[in-house]
């Protein structure tokens, strides 16, 4: 090696990167020299592929200096101690098998370092997602305003946010190495990274790192989300082992000599990403039991109380909401803020809404206006389900309309804030450097490109596929040009106040459907319209039936979106919620209130989901479920102020087809299961359906249901009873599923007219989890649930979080976990007397159930809409 040349040593764990390794070598053989020298160190961990034999080939086609260790499999800790103990450069790096770097990777660092004079300890190179399912390249890493003021070096005492939690793409002294001895921790899969950062940097003789921008690194977000960061379900490293084994030590030796700032940065940090995932209903951990989770909430708060009260508040790496951080402060035993954690989230003639955080027990509260004393109109006391925690909570009360409100608390004023929760310590980082913002003509040349760009694509719509987000301003533009040319064409006088209905995109035949009816028939001076695309197959029927449509998504709805007063619907899919962008709307807001028809009663805590919609008011059939909606110490948001005990005109309607049908009739057999979330890709499109991901006959789901409906004990039950087999699987894969696949006993419906009146015609409904079955009882149908998958199902394995609801106390049929079990309930149902008792006990349920089926649900939501709207209904 030359003097002044930097000796760099990458090591690079292997296990399972055949696929992606290539791509790594090949950006390893295109480093640009300069300044340095290089040894490439692979370590086999074991991998059953021959990602060793492609390095070691590589090694030997290119010359270039290194070495391929075999080992055992131990891990990445394992294959990156064992790299680090053959190193022989200065700076050593731990590039993963599967992602690759820069041309300029090596030769940027190796510059920066001859040019810097602050005797670094650290290099963080410059981080960039590589999205493989798009083969491109997205710089929107969350820590990217380290490198906004270019390539610099930084004391991290003195800068604490500017954290470096990724070995991958950082490159350490070995001098600092050999002298401390910091080594990876074996045996942890999760945030090895931080903790061998975070340790290393507390015995390093400085805190000076080294961000040099022209240093690429390219994370590869795999197509398969099969990396480690995707596949934490159920790690128990991911949930304890990190925080017990990991920062709980590393925070008790920092503890010594006082605990950095940097260090509770790089923890909050992690736990940023940590926590949210108890608000994703595909990644929350409801498959722990109660131990589990107290478990977690104990390891947070141990580490917690060596974070300092003053990180929590000022943490600003990335955003953090005010409520997971009073969380944290009660973990740790701290109080909450005194400023920022009441607001007014909404104020209108029905009152004003106002949320406020608390600890523990709820404090003594009063409002006034004016000197005068206000009593809440609606009020509750949320649970924010993380990990079950008990100790904050969110007050929400509804108060009389009027002017400003002021909230004591324990006797103290509590200054309101406008919509959001705030955090008034944090300051925010830069993400652009003032040396790098463009000249105001470069501004106004990328302006008008853009804007000439979006002009073609809205006269062109097929052009720029390659640019979708010149397609995404093109569509906004034609959008907005062709609801500009309705209003002038007279839509504000003719959707003025208007209630736009819709049940889905594709279909009506719910209560929407049900509900323009009696619009249309008892209360004409509504102004009603009902959506519907003009591909469904409903389409022609509304027409013939003179229903008064608007085709999803064309400038008439559209224009119609932009005049209404209420949009109701029987679900809250986006295209329903958010049918439009705002900044489409005249205003840059939704003038109308959002009405959510519930299609089908809940079972189950969907508050996760419900959360997230701007529902304005919400429809209920059944008093367990509208108490769990609206108790305190439910998840949910909505208050009785939005939650409506009004039945459904759904009900309503099978109800009626059931008193009008000819029990002589009744000769099918219904198996009609509801869908599996892990079965289905994700949309490409509004309104398009999800496509499986694997054909529907290699599925466990199929493998069961087709046992149960093919079995040569239920056709022989069927021909001794005169009934139908049918298998109307859920609409999601409904068209999906190939029909071959059924006995010669078994009908497969892959569309139905009217599946209400499909109900009056069967003996029984065979379900597992879908609310179909309270339609099916009122039809008049035995019940009965195949669950075979229950435990995962209902813990984990769907987009539900287990609620009030248990099939044992609420449901309205027998229960079986196996085909034959299944069967031997149908006979039971079909051929004798003795059910006759269940029967009975099941009619009483439902009777309870559901109190409100009495043919005015309509009549009941109407003036609940009207109630909403105000004086302008």
């Amino acid at each position: 090696m030359t003097q002044g040349t930097v000796h760099f040593s990458l090591v690079v764990p292997l296990y399972e990167s055949a696929p992606y390794l290539p791509d790594l070598l090949t950006s390893f053989a295109e480093q640009r020299p300069g300044g340095y020298e290089a040894e490439f160190i692979f370590v086999d961990d074991g991998s059953p592929d021959d990602s060793a034999d492609i390095a070691q080939r590589w090694l030997d086609a290119t010359g270039r200096a290194g070495q391929v260790l075999r080992q055992q499999n131990g891990g990445v800790s394992a294959a990156r101690n064992a790299g680090l103990a053959v190193a022989t450069g200065d700076w050593i790096g731990f590039p993963d098998g599967d992602d690759f770097v820069g041309a300029d990777y090596l030769s940027s660092i190796a510059s920066a370092l001859a040019e810097c004079n602050a005797d670094p300890v650290l290099v963080s190179t410059n981080v960039k997602w590589y999205l493989e399912t798009s083969n491109r390249v997205s710089n929107t890493h969350v820590l990217r305003f380290k490198f906004a003021d270019g390539t610099r070096a930084v004391d991290l005492d003195e800068e604490p946010s500017y954290i470096q939690s990724q070995a991958a793409s950082a490159l350490f002294r070995r001098d600092v190495l050999d002298e401390s001895a910091v080594r990876f921790i074996e045996n942890l899969s999760i945030a090895e990274d931080a903790l061998f950062v975070g340790e290393y940097l507390l015995r390093a003789p400085s805190r000076n790192i080294l961000f040099v921008k022209e240093a690429e690194y390219f994370y590869r977000k795999r197509a398969a989300a099969n990396s480690s960061v995707d596949t934490v379900h159920t790690n128990f490293d991911f949930y304890f082992h990190r925080f017990e084994r990991g920062y709980l030590p590393l925070f008790e030796r920092a503890s010594a000599g006082g605990v950095p700032a940097w260090l509770d940065m790089m923890f909050l940090y992690d736990v940023r990403w940590f926590l949210p995932r108890e608000s994703n209903i595909n990644q929350k951990a409801v498959w722990m039991s109660a131990s589990q989770k107290r478990r977690v909430l104990d390891a947070l708060s141990a580490v917690l109380k060596h974070v300092d009260d003053s990180s929590i508040h000022r943490y600003n790496v990335t955003g953090l909401g005010v409520d997971h951080r009073c969380i944290l402060l009660a973990l740790k035993g701290s109080p909450l803020p005194a400023v920022g954690t009441a607001k007014v989230v909404a104020s209108d003639h029905r009152g004003i809404e106002i949320r406020y955080l608390y600890r523990d027990t709820l404090p003594g509260e009063s409002f006034s206006r004016d000197g005068g004393v206000l009593q809440p109109t609606a009020a509750k006391i949320r649970r924010l389900d993380v990990f079950d925690q008990r100790l904050v909570f969110e007050r929400i009360v509804w108060l009389p309309a009027g002017g400003p409100v002021t909230l004591t608390l324990d006797g103290n004023a509590v200054e309101l804030e406008t919509s959001v929760y705030r955090a008034p310590e944090v300051e925010p980082l830069r993400k652009r450097s003032v040396g790098e913002r463009p000249s105001a003509v470069r501004r106004f040349r990328r302006r008008l490109t853009a804007r000439l760009r979006a002009e073609v694509a809205a006269l062109l719509p097929w052009t720029y596929t390659s640019r979708p987000g010149t397609r995404g301003r093109g569509r906004r533009l034609r959008t907005r040009r062709l609801m500009s040319a309705q209003r002038l064409l007279g839509a504000r006088r003719k959707y003025a106040h208007a209630w736009i209905l819709m049940d889905k995109v594709l279909a009506a035949g719910d209560s929407a459907e049900y509900l323009y009816r009696y619009l249309r028939e008892d209360e004409p001076d509504v102004n009603t319209w009902f959506v519907l695309s003009r591909t469904s197959a409903d389409w022609n029927r509304l027409t013939e039936e003179g229903f008064r449509l608007l085709a999803y998504g064309s400038p008439s709805h559209h224009a119609a979106l932009c005049e209404a007063d209420a949009v109701l619907s029987t679900h809250l899919d986006v295209e329903m919620t958010n049918p439009l962008p705002d900044k489409l709307y005249p205003d840059g807001k939704r003038p109308w209130k959002y009405v959510y028809l519930e299609h089908g009663v809940l079972q189950h805590d969907l508050s996760i989901w419900f959360n997230r919609k701007p529902i304005d008011l919400m429809t209920t059939a059944s008093v367990d479920e509208q108490q769990s909606i609206v108790e305190d110490f439910s998840s949910y948001l909505l208050t009785s102020e939005q939650a409506k005990l009004t039945g459904f005109p759904r009900h309503d309607e099978v109800a009626r087809l059931a008193a009008e049908s000819d029990p002589l009739k009744r000769d099918i057999v219904l198996f009609a299961p509801t869908w599996r979330h892990k079965l289905l890709a994700d949309k490409t499109a509004q309104g398009e359906l999800r496509k499986l991901r694997v054909p529907f006959e290699d599925t466990e789901f199929a493998q069961n249901w087709l046992a149960l409906i093919n079995s040569p004990e239920l056709a022989e039950l069927a021909r001794v009873t005169g009934t139908r087999l049918v298998f109307l699987p859920h609409p999601n894969f409904r068209k999906q599923i190939d029909p071959a696949l059924m006995g010669p006993d078994v009908e497969l419906m892959t569309s139905v007219n009217d599946v209400h009146e499909l109900l009056t015609r069967c003996r029984c409904v065979v379900t597992d989890y879908s609310s179909i079955f309270f339609e099916a009882a009122l039809a008049g149908a035995d019940v009965s649930y195949f669950q075979f998958d229950r435990d995962d199902f209902l813990h984990g394995g769907h987009t539900y979080v287990p609620g009030y609801w248990t099939y044992e106390d609420h449901g309205l049929g027998p229960i079986a976990l196996t085909p034959l079990d299944a069967v031997d309930v149908l006979r039971r149902q079909l051929t004798s007397d003795s059910y006759d008792a269940e029967r009975a006990f099941f009619g009483d349920r439902l009777r309870r159930t559901l109190p409100l089926v009495d043919g005015h649900s309509c009549e009941r939501i109407a003036q609940r809409v009207k109630d909403l709207l105000g004086p302008t209904a």
